[in-house]
């Protein structure tokens, strides 16, 4: 959806190939979903480039985002000479970033039901990719892993006798 927003290919090929383009063209797709306006769209598309560059100048996760590093940011645009991104409105860089940080905050969220409906769907077959089960291998890490330790080999055998 970077498309809505930028007529220059060079600029939606410099999003998308840059740190976190998958995450910035999921942000596009919100925000053209939500009506936001172009100047709008593009002033927090740019916002959330810029603090994914500052998080990664401060060797931090986009999972460390949360209220206190947005904080952070907000002090770091005081000052910012990050070079190409523009600091001089900082309550819309912010709110920017504060938008950006609440659509990562969705998309996990969204994950982690995606996975968790993956792994407790009873229709799924609880063996993917493994015929091991089928031919009668006991291949289970878990039994593995404690069969090489002596104590569970001791603890194993008095229970079954």
């Amino acid at each position: 959806m970077l498309s809505e927003f930028f007529e220059s290919r060079a600029r939606i090929r410099a999003i998308r190939s840059g740190p976190c383009g998958a995450r910035l063209e999921s942000f596009a797709t919100y925000l053209f979903e939500s009506g936001y306006a172009n100047i709008s769209a593009r002033r927090h598309i740019r916002s959330a480039e810029h603090i994914i560059h500052w998080v990664i100048r401060r060797r931090l996760s986009l999972l460390d985002l949360d209220r206190s590093a947005v904080q952070r940011f907000g002090d770091h645009l005081i000052s910012c000479h990050c070079g190409r991104y523009c600091r001089e409105n900082r309550v819309d860089i912010l709110a920017g970033a504060r938008l950006f940080l609440g659509h990562l905050q969705v998309e996990e969220e969204r994950a982690i039901v995606c996975k968790r409906l993956h792994f407790e769907d009873p229709r799924q077959p609880k063996h993917h990719g493994n015929r091991h089960h089928l031919i009668g291998h006991k291949r289970d890490s878990a039994y593995h892993s404690h069969s090489r330790d002596p104590g569970y080999a001791i603890q194993h055998r008095a229970l079954e006798e």
